[in-house]
């Protein structure tokens, strides 16, 4: 149909409108990116002007130092005490104070300079690398030299305990639903782990209940099966934490740096290798012993570490029960996003089974036995005897050492 005469061609105006839309958008897309690219170029660049600004300060009190000193050792009377004491007081100074902005340099550096970022990169890949073989040889000597695996591992259960955890919409990050998941098992503890999507896991217990074994078990198989680019396993002792003086950074990249002098060196932003490994992720803390440390300090430790989390920071924690619920009724708080189990006692079959197969055997005539069959007649057939019942106890929670049926019989009965 023909448009009449001054008229606009409503199909061309059309056409035009959309073309002038798509102008606009092309407009505002090169600017959003070319603005986003300006922020990117100029922030480091401010950062590191700032971080030479914080210089100036202390070498501005060195250089007063220095002078203030050089004009002492000339000055006679009176004057030259003072001016002495004052130039030295400067120069000690100056070291507190130009650490932290030499460390700022050098990290506004990293962020403008991919180089270094590069850098940085590729010496946390070789630390953490080097680090997952020193742990998997000192962990694999640990295990043989306390049996953990001769034949198999003592069997531990464990079963979920909701009353320590997180909601579930916390804990299941991936999804946000608050169904509870089945955390309950038996010694695939890294399968377990495997179904948390926030990645942090408490594993509580009475005292003999395998806690600590399980956790080195769980350090030692994550590292295993681990690809290069999952984080490496660390066992953190947490009686040697003092959450008072220090934070959970300082304390881990601390612990690490002295069990690993590796990790004390510098990396090339200036913080120790340790520090720059725990920042970016490369590490996964077990934290073993939380009733390890002192009464006065569980709850100062919970509301620590509680502080100290990020969105996405994993962890596995261990602890008896009465001392971690004592701390959490103090606090009135949980750990975020925690899922919680409880490692069950054995059962007297269990521990029956598991000394039969892991003692030398014994050929008496047509009879096959073991050294400890005696202790084992004495349960079966006195199940009453107070005596009995103590040995019930005793191997439902045994000890990390492996005392012999002998000295247990005298100890116990």
């Amino acid at each position: 149909m023909n448009t009449p005469a001054g008229e606009p061609d409503p199909h061309q105006e059309a056409h035009a409108h959309d073309n002038a839309r798509i102008y606009m958008a092309l407009r505002d897309q090169y600017i959003s990116v070319s603005t986003e690219r300006a922020d990117r170029d100029q922030v480091p660049v401010r950062g590191s002007g700032r971080a030479l600004a914080r210089m100036l300060a202390p070498f501005c009190l060195l250089i007063a130092g220095v002078a203030l000193v050089w004009v002492g050792y000339d000055a006679d009377g009176w004057t030259r005490e003072p001016l002495l004491l004052a130039g030295m007081t400067c120069v000690v100074l100056t070291g507190p104070l130009l650490q932290p902005a030499v460390r700022r340099w050098r990290q506004a550096r990293l962020w403008r300079s991919p180089e270094l970022a590069r850098r940085l990169d590729r010496q946390l890949e070789g630390a953490a690398e080097q680090l997952a073989h020193e742990l998997g040889v000192q962990w694999d000597r640990e295990m043989k030299f306390r049996r953990l695996q001769h034949p198999a591992p003592l069997p531990v259960r464990w079963v979920n305990a909701e009353a320590f955890g997180d909601h579930w919409m916390n804990i299941r990050t991936n999804d946000g639903r608050d169904a509870p998941l089945d955390l309950s098992g038996s010694d695939a503890l890294n399968e377990v782990y495997a179904r948390i999507p926030s990645g942090r896991l408490l594993i509580l217990g009475q005292a003999g209940a395998g806690k600590s074994v399980l956790a080195l078990r769980f350090a030692y198989e994550h590292l295993r099966v681990a690809e290069p680019s999952d984080r490496v396993p660390v066992l953190l002792p947490m009686a040697s934490w003092d959450p008072v003086a220090q934070d959970l950074e300082s304390w881990a990249a601390g612990r690490l740096a002295a069990d690993h002098p590796a990790l004390a060196g510098r990396a090339v932003s200036g913080e120790t290798v340790a520090v720059e490994l725990l920042r970016a992720g490369r590490l996964l803390p077990v934290l073993d012993g939380f009733d390890e440390m002192s009464a006065a300090m569980q709850h100062r430790a919970l509301r620590r570490l509680r502080a100290s989390l990020g969105e996405a920071d994993p962890f596995l924690l261990t602890s008896r029960v009465d001392e971690y619920e004592a701390a959490v009724r103090q606090t009135d708080t949980v750990l975020p996003a925690t899922a919680a189990v409880r490692v069950e006692p054995l059962s007297v079959q269990e521990s029956v089974d598991y000394l039969r197969r892991t003692t030398r055997k014994l050929i008496v005539g047509r009879t096959v036995a073991t050294k400890w069959d005696p202790v084992f007649t004495r349960l079966r057939e006195h199940p009453r005897d107070l005596q009995v019942l103590r040995l019930r106890n005793v191997l439902t929670t045994p000890p990390d050492d492996r005392s012999g049926p002998y000295h247990l019989q005298r100890h116990i009965l």
